[in-house]
């Protein structure tokens, strides 16, 4: 009888332990970085959500009526953006135009 006691407890213990791995665990699980589409007035684009560490597909060339498409870019930088880039933060990817002559 007197050996109940402490059984419970470390059961009680260990399930609490648990409980909180889960939630950590669906906590990341669940976290997504957002990616914006930045068109500087072309074609609008939904912004995407993205699992940590997941990359984000390549849209579809943007328009806007006088201008060529250049590229997606970085907006922190003057770098065009590489699609196999492991997202690990929520970012915004710009697009480059050049005036149609």
């Amino acid at each position: 009888m007197g050996m109940d006691k402490p059984y419970k407890i470390t059961c009680a213990v260990i399930g609490t332990l648990i409980a909180i791995l889960v939630v950590v665990l669906v906590l990341y699980w669940a976290k997504t970085f957002t990616v914006t589409f930045d068109t500087k007035g072309g074609t609008i684009y939904q912004a995407v959500e993205v699992r940590p560490n997941d990359t984000v597909l390549k849209p579809a060339d943007p328009v806007m009526e006088g201008y060529n498409f250049k590229g997606w870019f970085l907006s922190t930088t003057d770098e065009e953006f590489n699609f196999e880039t492991k997202i690990v933060d929520d970012i915004t990817i710009v697009a480059k135009w050049e005036p149609v002559v």
